[in-house]
């Protein structure tokens, strides 16, 4: 024998005892409900907080990539500084008629350095 269901008989399952599995039923809704409602605030709060931590090294990355433009834009101005200064004295060996150069019998100790001399 099939059972069928008869969707009438709703108020007669209600009225035998099953009305407690109906409120289980809510219940467990009820504290699903409010353990999502809780997992998405707990999603949303690490979502903030990653933005602000991701915020503050783009900051600190910004503050870095500023200081080494800084230290190279030093090195630059120290650079040119001592090629100038190099320049003038060897303008001024010139003008006064010497040659102080290293000649590369001094270099000899100096292996490394001798391919350069050529």
């Amino acid at each position: 024998m099939a059972m069928d269901v008869n969707p009438w008989s709703f108020g007669d399952t209600l009225a035998t005892g099953d009305c407690m599995a109906a409120t289980w039923d809510y219940h467990e809704i009820s504290v699903l409900q409010i353990f999502l409602q809780q997992t998405i605030e707990d999603l949303r709060h690490k979502l903030t907080c990653t933005n602000m931590e991701l915020e503050e090294l783009r900051t600190n990355a910004h503050d870095e990539q500023q200081e080494a433009k800084e230290t190279i834009r030093q090195l630059v101005e120290l650079l040119e500084l001592r090629t100038s200064e190099r320049q003038a004295r060897n303008r001024a060996t010139l003008a006064n008629g010497s040659d102080n150069r290293a000649s590369p019998v001094s270099l000899e100790c100096f292996p490394i350095l001798q391919p350069m001399l050529l």
